[in-house]
């Protein structure tokens, strides 16, 4: 009997002993500049087994039980406040209170601050960047201001792993590559969560119809996400996180003017409360543009020489025949225009934006083949609105829905024209458009304070009309393409009967059907393992107007995402994803080429013959990467340091097939283009990055900040060719300097070469550019400012060249830009 006796007091002792050595805490969470209480705001115990963690009530109390005893460190993060962290000691401190900072997007943070900042697009979850389940990079407002980025394609330029050949095609103007894969429709766009590129995977132009200069941030994942965002997400997501009305209380106006006759206006407004508020922005660019017929005298010979003195234009491939047409002057013109606006009504959101791009459609061809004219110009549009809608019971409610249903329009417009070999220096209009409406619904659960789980599906439906070929007149989308008596250029002529011999074209008009249903994991194991573990399923059906063959597509794609942090300033990170990319009606149905006309013996019109036609592929395959990431960073106040590395393996490559001898509609052809499944590819790098920034003083008016990369990419084509338009090695960096009220930031990149589909490469080149602001006025209470700028360009004045596609009418290399200086006022009303 003793020895039980005995055991139960030492027993009682010890659990006396920890209830010693242990203390509750109390303590309130308030909002710094208002002092009213914050609810929701999730509290934790760092670096302790298991987790001790609460949630403010409505009241911002929490209590936090069975403390031990000894020096201890909260974590308190709430959304729209800086996170904060809060030394205390057990013993010494029994109620506490903190009080957190409000976002601010004008405010001066911290590197831990802006790594700390709450994303949305890797999981679809709230999440911190730096447990972010991906390889996330993020360019917030400050840095947008600091910077003077104003496009989307601004930022891609300084972030690590993504390439951009500028002026290197008349359709698409440029070339983008993400981690050696190229293709700007292999990769999402979404504004505000919603997609905003064409639905239809169709290349389109990512350039300065892009508007991000009031963006609150821009967050971008690079790695497949198929799992999430289903077809297309192949190479990573890009999303614009437009700013709130009521945060912002502020009207804003910039206009700039430069060289080449180059302006760029923008505009902000957004004022509201919590219940309702609205923004609206948008912005305009035109230039003329450089002449590089003077910049580049060589590769422009057939300009200088020939077209602009007796219009002289080649006839054909091998360069022995000639024929002459009308002269005009060398152009080059862009234009470009973006608007967006956006209405909250409490949990209801409707948005709507539209951007429209027209450039050059000759760029990147040789003058000999495609003369630079005021009337060869290529013209896209992209239309969205959406409406979407958060259904929860309470703020801190474990499950909530959200709904949304988004319009897309995607079009390339009528007075789309090439004059060029291939139209026969004829005016060849183009049109093809895409309607898409997509329904999404994604409920989230929270099976616990640290585990979650989201389910989603999806329902889109396409209807659309493929890129057309060279047509002889403008396309009238209000009548029916049967009724507008459509030919194939070059073959409107008569028989020695008077019999018109014009061959119809043809037009592939489409209709898709996409369903897809997704669900993720998500769980935190004592604040030291973060899991993220889902898949998705994606199944879609076309099938042309006229036809009632039905092509069938569908995939599973998983995802698995390890975060590792044993300290706070630690990360490791493990990434395992795949993708796939269903085949757009667009590479399915693109056609172009032009008809010569073959005479019998007597001169009359025999028979028709064609030189060189690219040629629709009805049955190709969807492409299909895995691929494998690790990364570790190291991060505190003033320091970020990040080295990671990719592997990506890709089949059923679309590549471009050269075959001789078809016919098309019963015509011969000598020489036929197609895209064809044919290849595989593997890519592999890693990129190295630092991040440091230092303020010179308290009050934070002086501070200077230093960002640099150094990237490798490298792979190959059917085990034996280089990655296109993909550098080995890139490195880029940039400085800001703020004093006071002068903002100095200089950035650039070093790239070598990059390769065509031949192995045939540019020069390495270093591409420098500046951006200085000084604000001339604020008032006392800060409601009005006004500020004056400059943009430079290529500041060292670097004659350099970009990658271009491999075709005998097109430049080897791509001649770029000269130095480009533009300066403005910008004007800021605060509310």
């Amino acid at each position: 009997m003793k020895c039980p006796l005995l055991l139960t007091v030492i027993f009682c002792l010890f659990c006396f002993n920890n209830w010693l050595q242990a203390q509750s805490i109390t303590g309130t969470v308030l909002n710094q500049e208002t002092q009213a209480p914050i609810e929701n705001a999730l509290v934790e115990l760092l670096n302790h087994s298991p987790i001790i963690s609460a949630t403010t009530n409505a009241e911002g109390k929490f209590v936090l039980r069975d403390i031990p005893i000894g020096k201890h460190r909260l974590s308190i993060d709430a959304e729209d406040y800086l996170p904060q962290v809060y030394a205390f000691e057990t013993g010494q401190t029994a109620r506490i209170q903190i009080q957190l900072t409000p976002f601010n997007e004008d405010a001066e943070t911290t590197v831990r601050e802006r790594l700390n900042t709450k994303i949305t697009t890797a999981s679809q979850n709230s999440e911190s960047l730096l447990n972010a389940p991906a390889s996330v990079h993020i360019v917030t407002n400050q840095e947008i201001e600091e910077r003077g980025y104003t496009s989307l394609t601004d930022i891609l330029e300084d972030i690590p792993e993504v390439e951009i050949q500028d002026k290197a095609t008349g359709v698409y103007y440029n070339h983008i590559t993400v981690r050696g894969i190229q293709g700007s429709e292999r990769f999402l766009i979404l504004l505000d969560g919603m997609r905003i590129n064409s639905m239809a995977t169709t290349q389109h132009t990512v350039d300065k119809n892009f508007l991000i200069r009031y963006a609150k941030r821009v967050e971008i994942i690079l790695g497949p996400a198929s799992a999430l965002y289903g077809a297309d997400a192949f190479t990573g997501v890009i999303n614009i996180i437009s700013k709130d009305g009521y945060k912002t209380q502020r009207a804003e106006i910039e206009g700039s003017y430069g060289m080449y006759h180059t302006t760029e206006n923008n505009f902000f407004t957004g004022f509201g409360n919590k219940d309702i508020s609205f923004n609206l922005n948008g912005g305009v660019y035109y230039s003329k543009e450089p002449n590089l017929s003077k910049l580049y005298p060589q590769e422009f010979a057939w300009h200088n020489n020939q077209y602009s003195t007796n219009g002289y234009v080649l006839n054909n491939l091998s360069r022995t025949d000639t024929t002459q047409i009308d002269i005009a002057p060398f152009d080059l013109t862009r234009l470009a225009y973006f608007a967006h606006g956006k209405l909250n009504i409490k949990q209801l959101e409707l948005g709507a934006m539209h951007n429209t791009q027209t450039h050059s459609s000759s760029l990147g061809n040789k003058p000999g083949f495609s003369p630079y004219i005021p009337e060869a110009q290529y013209s896209i549009s992209l239309t969205n609105a959406y409406v979407k809608h958060l259904w929860k019971k309470k703020p801190n409610s474990k499950v909530s829905i959200l709904s949304s249903l988004n319009w897309n329009y995607y079009n390339i417009n009528n007075n789309s024209k090439f004059i060029n070999f291939f139209t026969s220096y004829k005016k060849g209009f183009k049109y093809g458009f895409n309607h898409n409406i997509k329904l999404n619904e994604s409920i989230n659960i929270s099976l616990h304070k640290r585990h979650n789980l989201i389910v989603g599906l999806s329902y889109q439906y396409t209807y659309g009309l493929p890129k057309s070929s060279d047509l002889p007149f403008q396309y009238n989308p209000f009548q029916p393409a049967a009724d507008q008596n459509f030919y194939y250029i070059g073959t409107n002529v008569e028989d020695k009967n008077g019999t018109n011999q014009a061959v119809a074209s043809k037009f592939y008009f489409f209709d898709q059907h996409y369903a897809g249903t997704f669900l993720q994991y998500q769980g935190n194991i004592n604040n030291f393992l973060l899991i993220t573990l889902g898949a998705r399923f994606d199944y879609s059906a076309s099938k042309l107007k006229d036809s009632d063959n039905v092509q069938q597509y569908y995939d599973i794609n998983p995802r698995l995402g390890i975060v590792i942090k044993p300290v706070e300033t630690l990360r490791f990170k493990l990434f395992y994803g795949e993708a796939f990319l269903a085949p757009s009606p667009e590479k399915r149905f693109e056609h172009f080429g032009s008809f010569s006309i073959e005479n019998d013996q007597n001169g009359d019109f025999n028979a028709f013959r064609g030189n060189f036609w690219h040629l629709p592929n009805p049955d190709l395959a969807p492409e299909k990467i895995r691929s494998a990431e690790f990364s570790t960073s190291y991060t505190n106040e003033q320091l970020s340091l990040s080295l990671g590395g990719y592997y990506n393996s890709i089949t059923n490559l679309v590549d471009l097939e050269i075959t001789f001898g078809e016919e098309f509609l019963g015509i011969p052809i000598d020489v036929v283009e197609r895209s064809v499944n044919k290849s595989t590819a593997y890519s592999y790098g890693g990129t190295f990055k630092a991040l440091f920034q230092h303020y010179f003083d308290q009050r934070k008016t002086t501070k200077i900040n230093v960002y640099a990369s150094y990237s490798l990419s490298d792979g190959r084509v059917n085990d034996s060719l280089p990655l296109i338009f993909s550098a080995q090695h890139t490195v880029k960096a940039g400085l800001t300097f703020k004093y006071k009220r002068l903002n100095i930031h200089a950035r650039g990149f070093f790239r070598t070469s990059s390769f065509n589909q031949l192995g045939v490469g540019n020069q390495p080149f270093f591409l420098l550019n500046a951006f200085a602001n000084y604000r001339i006025y604020e008032s006392k209470r800060k409601k009005f400012a006004l500020d004056i700028f400059v943009r430079v360009r290529n500041l060292t004045n670097a004659r350099y060249y970009n990658m271009t596609q491999v075709a005998t009418p097109v430049f080897e290399q791509a001649p770029q830009d000269p130095i480009r200086v533009t300066a403005g006022l910008r004007v800021r009303f605060v509310k």
